[in-house]
Protein backbone atom coordinates (compact mmCIF):
# COMPACT_ATOMS: atom_id res chain seq x y z
CA UNK A 1 0.00 0.00 0.00
CA UNK A 2 1.39 3.36 -0.96
CA UNK A 3 1.12 5.96 1.77
CA UNK A 4 0.60 9.62 1.07
CA UNK A 5 1.99 12.42 3.17
CA UNK A 6 -0.82 14.53 4.47
CA UNK A 7 -1.17 16.44 7.58
CA UNK A 8 1.08 15.45 11.48
CA UNK A 9 3.19 18.51 10.89
CA UNK A 10 4.94 20.30 13.66
CA UNK A 11 7.01 23.29 12.77
CA UNK A 12 9.86 24.17 15.08
CA UNK A 13 11.49 27.55 14.59
CA UNK A 14 14.80 28.40 16.22
CA UNK A 15 17.24 31.25 15.94
CA UNK A 16 20.80 30.31 15.11
CA UNK A 17 23.30 33.15 14.70
CA UNK A 18 20.44 35.54 14.03
CA UNK A 19 19.00 33.38 11.23
CA UNK A 20 15.63 31.69 11.64
CA UNK A 21 15.63 28.02 10.70
CA UNK A 22 12.60 25.83 10.51
CA UNK A 23 12.22 22.07 10.74
CA UNK A 24 9.05 20.30 9.75
CA UNK A 25 8.05 16.99 11.28
CA UNK A 26 5.42 14.60 9.98
CA UNK A 27 4.11 11.33 11.33
CA UNK A 28 1.77 8.49 10.44
CA UNK A 29 -0.79 8.29 13.24
CA UNK A 30 -3.70 6.92 11.26
CA UNK A 31 -4.54 3.26 11.44
CA UNK A 32 -5.40 3.62 7.74
CA UNK A 33 -1.65 3.93 6.89
CA UNK A 34 -1.79 7.48 5.61
CA UNK A 35 0.49 10.31 6.58
CA UNK A 36 -1.28 12.86 8.71
CA UNK A 37 -0.21 16.46 9.10
CA UNK A 38 -1.42 17.92 12.36
CA UNK A 39 0.11 21.07 13.73
CA UNK A 40 1.61 20.28 17.11
CA UNK A 41 0.98 22.54 20.08
CA UNK A 42 4.50 21.77 21.27
CA UNK A 43 6.79 24.58 20.12
CA UNK A 44 10.15 23.21 21.19
CA UNK A 45 10.47 19.60 20.23
CA UNK A 46 12.98 17.95 17.98
CA UNK A 47 15.06 14.79 17.76
CA UNK A 48 16.12 15.04 21.41
CA UNK A 49 12.48 15.38 22.47
CA UNK A 50 11.45 12.39 20.35
CA UNK A 51 14.28 10.31 21.84
CA UNK A 52 13.31 11.42 25.34
CA UNK A 53 9.68 10.43 24.77
CA UNK A 54 10.77 7.09 23.32
CA UNK A 55 12.84 6.37 26.43
CA UNK A 56 9.92 6.34 28.85
CA UNK A 57 6.71 5.71 26.93
CA UNK A 58 6.85 1.90 26.96
CA UNK A 59 6.92 1.89 30.78
CA UNK A 60 4.02 4.36 30.77
CA UNK A 61 2.06 2.08 28.44
CA UNK A 62 2.80 -0.97 30.65
CA UNK A 63 1.65 0.95 33.72
CA UNK A 64 -1.55 2.05 31.98
CA UNK A 65 -2.53 -1.45 30.88
CA UNK A 66 -1.54 -3.23 34.09
CA UNK A 67 -3.03 -0.57 36.41
CA UNK A 68 -5.91 0.98 34.45
CA UNK A 69 -8.02 3.73 35.97
CA UNK A 70 -11.23 1.96 34.93
CA UNK A 71 -12.61 -1.09 33.16
CA UNK A 72 -13.42 0.91 30.01
CA UNK A 73 -9.78 2.01 29.70
CA UNK A 74 -8.58 -1.57 30.24
CA UNK A 75 -11.01 -2.93 27.63
CA UNK A 76 -10.01 -0.34 25.03
CA UNK A 77 -6.29 -0.83 25.68
CA UNK A 78 -6.70 -4.58 25.25
CA UNK A 79 -8.49 -3.94 21.96
CA UNK A 80 -5.73 -1.57 20.75
CA UNK A 81 -3.12 -4.16 21.71
CA UNK A 82 0.59 -3.97 22.35
CA UNK A 83 2.12 -0.59 21.54
CA UNK A 84 5.80 -0.57 20.59
CA UNK A 85 6.02 2.84 18.90
CA UNK A 86 5.87 6.37 20.28
CA UNK A 87 2.54 7.87 21.28
CA UNK A 88 1.54 11.25 22.64
CA UNK A 89 -1.83 12.83 22.08
CA UNK A 90 -0.45 16.38 22.26
CA UNK A 91 2.48 16.02 19.88
CA UNK A 92 0.84 13.42 17.62
CA UNK A 93 -2.91 14.07 17.88
CA UNK A 94 -5.33 11.39 16.76
CA UNK A 95 -7.16 12.27 13.53
CA UNK A 96 -10.72 13.41 14.23
CA UNK A 97 -12.27 10.42 12.43
CA UNK A 98 -10.42 7.98 14.73
CA UNK A 99 -10.81 9.74 18.09
CA UNK A 100 -13.68 7.53 19.26
CA UNK A 101 -11.32 4.52 19.11
CA UNK A 102 -8.82 6.22 21.42
CA UNK A 103 -11.03 7.99 23.96
CA UNK A 104 -13.27 6.29 26.46
CA UNK A 105 -15.21 7.35 29.53
CA UNK A 106 -14.40 6.30 33.08
CA UNK A 107 -17.68 4.76 34.23
CA UNK A 108 -17.06 5.83 37.85
CA UNK A 109 -16.12 9.49 37.32
CA UNK A 110 -17.59 10.26 33.88
CA UNK A 111 -14.20 11.71 32.84
CA UNK A 112 -12.76 11.13 29.38
CA UNK A 113 -9.73 8.82 29.33
CA UNK A 114 -7.28 8.99 26.43
CA UNK A 115 -6.02 5.65 25.13
CA UNK A 116 -2.49 5.60 23.66
CA UNK A 117 -2.53 5.86 19.87
CA UNK A 118 0.73 4.62 18.34
CA UNK A 119 2.63 6.55 15.69
CA UNK A 120 3.62 4.29 12.83
CA UNK A 121 6.33 6.49 11.29
CA UNK A 122 8.00 9.87 11.77
CA UNK A 123 10.02 11.93 9.37
CA UNK A 124 11.77 15.29 9.66
CA UNK A 125 12.69 17.74 6.95
CA UNK A 126 16.43 18.31 6.66
CA UNK A 127 16.83 21.81 5.24
CA UNK A 128 20.51 21.23 4.43
CA UNK A 129 19.90 18.21 2.20
CA UNK A 130 16.36 19.24 1.21
CA UNK A 131 15.12 15.74 2.01
CA UNK A 132 13.02 14.05 4.66
CA UNK A 133 14.82 11.80 7.12
CA UNK A 134 12.94 8.94 8.75
CA UNK A 135 13.10 8.80 12.54
CA UNK A 136 12.67 5.46 14.25
CA UNK A 137 9.45 5.60 16.34
CA UNK A 138 10.23 2.34 18.22
CA UNK A 139 10.01 2.68 22.01
CA UNK A 140 13.01 1.89 24.17
CA UNK A 141 12.37 -1.30 26.14
CA UNK A 142 9.61 -2.52 23.80
CA UNK A 143 9.98 -5.86 22.01
CA UNK A 144 12.07 -5.34 18.87
CA UNK A 145 10.82 -7.95 16.42
CA UNK A 146 7.30 -9.03 15.51
CA UNK A 147 8.09 -12.45 16.98
CA UNK A 148 9.22 -10.92 20.30
CA UNK A 149 6.17 -8.63 20.33
CA UNK A 150 3.80 -11.55 19.70
CA UNK A 151 5.41 -13.54 22.55
CA UNK A 152 5.30 -10.55 24.90
CA UNK A 153 1.62 -9.83 24.13
CA UNK A 154 0.64 -13.51 24.44
CA UNK A 155 2.38 -13.72 27.84
CA UNK A 156 0.68 -10.51 29.01
CA UNK A 157 -2.74 -11.75 27.90
CA UNK A 158 -2.11 -15.04 29.70
CA UNK A 159 -1.33 -13.16 32.95
CA UNK A 160 -4.54 -11.17 32.51
CA UNK A 161 -6.54 -14.37 31.88
CA UNK A 162 -5.11 -15.85 35.07
CA UNK A 163 -6.31 -12.80 36.99
CA UNK A 164 -9.58 -12.02 35.19
CA UNK A 165 -10.55 -15.32 33.57
CA UNK A 166 -12.77 -15.41 30.49
CA UNK A 167 -13.59 -11.73 30.88
CA UNK A 168 -10.36 -10.93 28.99
CA UNK A 169 -11.55 -12.78 25.89
CA UNK A 170 -14.91 -11.03 26.16
CA UNK A 171 -13.13 -7.66 26.27
CA UNK A 172 -11.09 -8.66 23.24
CA UNK A 173 -14.26 -9.72 21.44
CA UNK A 174 -13.06 -13.33 21.25
CA UNK A 175 -15.78 -15.02 23.29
Amino acid sequence: TQSTWEAVVSTQSTWEAGVSTQSTWEAVVSTQSTWEAVVSTQSTWGRDSVNYYKSGKFKIWEEMITKPTCKAQFRRMLQVGLIVTIFDDLIFPTPEEEKEKFITTDEKTGKKVTIPHPVHAIRAWNASTKTYELIDPHLDGAPDSKEEADKYWAAMLQRFREGYGDEIDEMLGQS
